[in-house]
């Protein structure tokens, strides 16, 4: 994939050609990947199970009499969360590119891993 197949203008092509075709392999940069949208339902679960590990995570701090500046804490990420679903279902699409669900993808290299190594965690701590 090159710079100016991630363009506004040819993205919704460059990805219908991806789930398409019968490609072996598609090499993309992490930076293009990063564009490939999930979809509207993966979104949603996903915050929601985050909602709901935060919330079993603060209920579990009270019924030990944990720290109230870790309950702080775990409550501010709850509400961050519950916005970020708010927003997620009040957004319109702006693009209605193919979603990463739908581009067929069988097996997936990561070259730029280091890029997720702070994804979300529920801690105590």
């Amino acid at each position: 994939a090159r710079k100016k197949d991630f363009e506004t203008a040819n993205r919704k092509k460059f990805c219908a050609r991806i789930a398409t075709g019968d490609y072996d392999a598609v090499i993309i940069g992490h930076s293009q990947f990063e564009r490939i949208p999930l979809s509207y339902e993966r979104q949603e679960r996903i915050i929601q199970e985050q909602i709901d590990e935060t919330l079993a995570a603060i209920n579990e701090l009270k019924a030990t009499a944990g720290e109230n500046f870790s309950i702080k804490q775990m409550e501010k990420t709850r509400k961050t969360l519950e916005t970020k679903l708010e927003k997620l279902r009040s957004d319109a699409r702006k693009d209605d590119v193919i979603t990463f669900e739908q581009l067929g993808v069988d097996r997936l290299f990561v070259d730029e891993s280091h890029f997720y190594k702070n994804l979300f965690l529920t801690t105590k701590m």
